[in-house]
């Protein structure tokens, strides 16, 4: 709104502290009922992201609760880390395995046996190079050719399907070591040429043959190209470290219980934070009469008991599995408590109807997500909410615009007003001071 400058002239009034009063006057009433209705808003925006972000909580804490993950967990053990790691994905066979590791997968390699001037040219010709059952060729047409440069020729060849040539530096001059980059027999280098490289590649001695990496399990052999191997046992993942055939390492495969155990006690921690910002949220103190920003709320207490009535309904393909017969309860609070005795008795006894209560198809961590993600959705009734916030607010701001504009006009018309005023009474004062002295003028007159 446009400052007033102007003040009483004739008058005195002081015209720019009655029109600023009487502008804040006509401003209040309105000014104080839209912030009362914008803090409002606000508040319980932020109220209903807090619920949001709680049941989002709760949501992540359940997300990868469904299927055999959580409840096929496994753990290995081995009689020796000293050959091979190994890692046992969930549902795999349960069991215990006698493993050899007699050969570790190998790489092909190459170098040239009679050490050659670096500087010498190598003359003209043609390197061929086979990697398993891949080939390429290097062609030299210049004779001046140094072993630096066929090196980076055959590195720098766009058909090299895994060869990495070196100089390595011995007495008398330097050798040419060509590598593969693959392990197991597909490895094994071959190497030929015509003209003046023939004679070269002869010269050069495999160092390394390139072998597949070979295992016994239980007495039975199994190779690999590589030295890891994740289809000999079904779920399990063998990572070759070393090889000795006289030395046997027991695998055993065994059931993973702690996986289960921390997910319903991630689901507890979650749902017991859920449940304490809902009471904050939703609280009433009769004594001070004060309540949360929630206080009544429908919408919140619709969310809280639906979510409620999923846990403590029975769950399973027929309906009839309770969490209290696995060590789950509500306290008078709403809160949950896992009793991890129970559950790992009935672990033992009864896993299949553990699994089918929690993470089966029909159990209550996928009741939970689905109620969840509907309830989070965009179209569900908390997004719904909180878009009507959202549009109250802008609308209280589309209020305050106006508002501006109708004390901008009032404040123009009390400026015209007062300043009319303002020369009436300089007028009025004029005339009086001129009656004043004609009056003393006739006085005196008469005297």
């Amino acid at each position: 709104m446009a400052a007033i400058t102007s003040s009483g002239v004739g008058s005195g009034l002081d015209i720019q502290s009655l029109v600023s009063q009487l502008v804040a006057a006509d401003r209040a009433p309105t000014a104080a009922r839209l912030q009362r209705q914008e803090s409002a808003a606000r508040v319980e925006i932020s109220a209903y992201g807090q619920l949001r972000s709680a049941m989002a909580s709760l949501q992540s804490a359940i997300s990868g609760a469904a299927g055999d993950d959580t409840t096929e967990g496994r753990a290995v053990s081995l009689s020796s880390e000293e050959y091979f790691s190994a890692d046992a994905e969930a549902g795999s066979a349960l069991g215990n395995y006698d493993i050899i590791v007699e050969r570790l997968a190998s790489t092909g390699r190459s170098v040239l046996q009679t050490p050659t001037d670096p500087a010498a040219g190598l003359g003209a010709g043609t390197f061929d190079i086979t990697l398993g059952s891949d080939s390429f060729s290097v062609d030299i047409t210049d004779p001046a050719t140094t072993l630096a440069e066929l090196r980076d020729a055959i590195n720098e060849a766009g058909d090299n399907p895994g060869v990495r040539a070196t100089i390595i530096n011995v007495d008398g001059g330097s050798v040419l070591s060509l590598t593969s980059d693959r392990l197991g027999a597909e490895s094994a280098l071959t190497l030929g040429g015509t003209g003046d490289y023939a004679a070269l590649a002869a010269d050069f001695n495999a160092t390394e043959l390139g072998e597949d990496a070979l295992i016994s399990i239980d007495g039975m052999a199994r190779s690999s190209s590589t030295n890891t191997i994740s289809d000999a046992i079904d779920g399990v993942t063998l990572n070759l470290l070393k090889a000795d055939p006289t030395e046997a390492t027991i695998l055993g495969v065994n059931r993973d219980d702690s996986t289960i155990e921390e997910s319903i006690s991630a689901f507890v921690t979650a749902w017991n934070a859920f449940a304490t910002k809902t009471d904050t949220l939703g609280e009433y103190n009769p004594v001070t009469g004060n309540g949360g920003p929630l206080n009544g709320n429908a919408l919140m207490r619709g969310i809280e008991s639906r979510l409620r009535t999923e846990v403590s309904a029975g769950q399973g393909p027929d309906g009839n599995l309770l969490g209290g017969e696995f060590g789950l309860s509500f306290d008078s609070n709403g809160q949950l408590s896992l009793d991890t005795a129970r559950l790992a008795e009935a672990l033992t006894d009864r896993r299949a109807d553990v699994a089918a209560w929690w993470s089966g198809d029909a159990g209550m961590a996928v009741k939970l997500t689905d109620a969840l993600d509907s309830m989070l959705d965009d179209g569900a009734s908390l997004k719904s909410r909180e878009d009507a916030l959202e549009a109250v607010l802008t609308r209280i701001d589309e209020s305050n615009d106006k508002l501006d504009l109708r004390m901008e006009r009032a404040q123009s018309r009390y400026l015209q007003q007062f300043t009319a005023l303002d020369i009436a009474l300089a007028q009025l004062q004029s005339t009086s001071s001129f009656l004043s002295s004609q009056l003393a003028s006739l006085t005196i007159s008469t005297s």
